[in-house]
């Protein structure tokens, strides 16, 4: 009897005490199947900068100027190019070298013969590539008068040395590739056509030389108001295009571009 007491509680005890692990043993979840039945999660990347390979490039504007083409020959005269939108030719139109002056045209006569002293009698606007553009009428092809903009692109983005050639003054402008053009100062010849005045070492409007300094030097663009042309000029100090260069009647020089 004592025997079955003993078994009986030793029976109970044991029991107690599995009910007591179960209770304090913690409930395992399920990982296993989250982990195969869920898409994985993908670590955090950082955020694309290169676009998508479908995307539509920037359209170019006015603002990114083309480029041109290499120096080489044009109709018969040298291109040079400075690393800019056009080419500059390395001479001006009637003359064979760079030092040389060419010849003088009134704004719009490209027979270099037209001297009226008037302004309403030459053309007003732009004349780029028309029948009174004087490069494009002596000069053919794509050989034309330079527009303001491209004016105002030499004497902003060249590097400019006043200079010596063959004993004339003037001014080296060198390109943004190295590449370099002389402009003379080749003065003008004014309203008649026959006096030129304000050249290098000639005689000034009151025919004075002065065979050490002065001297200037104008240059046509394809462009007009009603009394003056636009263009560009130089002197012994300076480099700069003028809105009001001079006069339709006043005979200046001209040095022609291409792209």
């Amino acid at each position: 009897m004592k025997t079955y007491k003993y078994y009986t509680a030793l029976i109970i005890a044991m029991a107690m005490s599995s009910c007591m692990v179960f209770a304090k043993a913690p409930v395992r979840r399920n990982t296993t199947t989250n982990r195969t039945t869920s898409t994985p999660s993908r670590k955090p990347t950082q955020r694309q900068t290169k676009p998508p390979t479908n995307a539509t490039p920037p359209k170019q504007t006015a603002s990114q100027p083309k480029k041109s083409q290499p120096s080489g020959y044009v109709n018969g005269h040298m291109a040079i190019d400075l690393g800019l939108s056009v080419r500059w030719a390395d001479c001006n139109v009637g003359a064979s070298s760079p030092e040389q002056f060419g010849r003088y045209f009134t704004f719009g006569d490209p027979t270099g013969n037209k001297y009226t002293g008037n302004y309403n009698d030459y053309p007003t606007g732009k004349i780029g590539k028309t029948e009174y553009d004087m490069a494009y009428k002596n000069w053919g092809g794509n050989r034309r008068l330079p527009t303001p903009e491209e004016i105002k692109e030499l004497v902003t983005k060249c590097d400019w040395k006043w200079a010596y050639v063959n004993g004339i003054r003037g001014w080296f402008a060198v390109g943004t590739n190295g590449n370099v053009i002389f402009l003379p100062l080749a003065g003008e010849t004014g309203s008649t056509g026959r006096d030129r005045y304000y050249y290098s070492g000639g005689p000034n409007e009151a025919g004075y030389v002065d065979p050490e300094g002065g001297g200037y030097g104008y240059y046509w663009a394809d462009q007009s108001n009603e009394c003056y042309g636009e263009g560009l000029s130089l002197s012994t100090g300076n480099h700069n295009y003028v809105y009001s260069l001079g006069y339709k009647y006043y005979g200046f020089s001209v040095r022609a571009v291409t792209e």
